[in-house]
């Protein structure tokens, strides 16, 4: 019997629990993951699954799957990527093997239903839609590296707006150990080509600079105002 949804809260933004999380992958994997020979060798190579397992070990703080409702969900959507990541290798097999690690409450019986239900309907999503159903903040996805689901709190053009912002914020900061000066301070330094304090004195720019230069080595007999 289904019971309510439970996941753990966690820190977004706590990096030992995220190392924590990318230590359970690895035990999970050097477990199971190794050998050629299992049906989720292949399947564990596709970067969406892995980011899916990785957020999974991190909101349930382990790799074995709560006997809930979130639970029941979890295995779900895991089984649809793997009805379309185990083509090759054994749908079935990899599904079986799979729930077997992340959830092995789960008698044979509901395994079979899974499968049978997946087979049914897989369902496909978008990295935006699986971001809102697995309720992924953005804090969250960037503390473990996920890039191939989304985050219910900032959505794809909100994503591509801040990585521009980014990027161009790591250009400035390129530019500047570089020895460019920002845009302001060299306005500040070069107002001359807005005020253009030539017109006032009635010459043209040409003379006014050349008048300035001799002001400034003290040659010539006359000086800008």
């Amino acid at each position: 019997m289904k019971t309510q949804a439970r996941l753990v809260k966690v820190d977004r933004t706590d990096t030992r629990a995220v190392a924590q999380t990318r230590a359970l992958i690895r035990l999970l994997y050097n477990a199971h993951g190794n050998s050629r020979k299992t049906p989720l060798y292949q399947t564990r190579k596709n970067i969406r699954f892995a980011d899916l397992e990785l957020l999974y070990a991190h909101q349930f703080r382990g790799t074995e799957l709560p006997e809930d409702s979130a639970g029941w969900d979890c295995i779900l959507i895991a089984a649809c990527h793997l009805w379309y990541l185990g083509k090759k290798c054994g749908a079935d097999a990899a599904i079986r093997e799979w729930i077997e690690q992340w959830a092995p409450w789960l008698s044979p019986y509901d395994i079979e239903t899974v499968i049978m239900e997946v087979t049914a309907n897989p369902r496909k999503w978008t990295a935006d839609e699986l971001g809102q159903e697995m309720r992924l903040a953005f804090e969250t996805r960037q503390a473990l590296g996920i890039t191939t689901i989304g985050a219910f709190d900032l959505d794809k053009a909100g994503r591509e707006l801040r990585r521009k912002r980014c990027k161009k914020q790591a250009e400035a900061e390129r530019r500047r150990k570089r020895g460019a000066q920002p845009r302001a301070e060299y306005l500040a330094t070069h107002s001359e080509s807005r005020t253009k304090p030539w017109l006032a004195l009635g010459v043209s720019r040409r003379t006014y600079q050349r008048r300035k230069a001799n002001a400034k080595v003290g040659t010539g007999p006359c000086t800008a105002k």
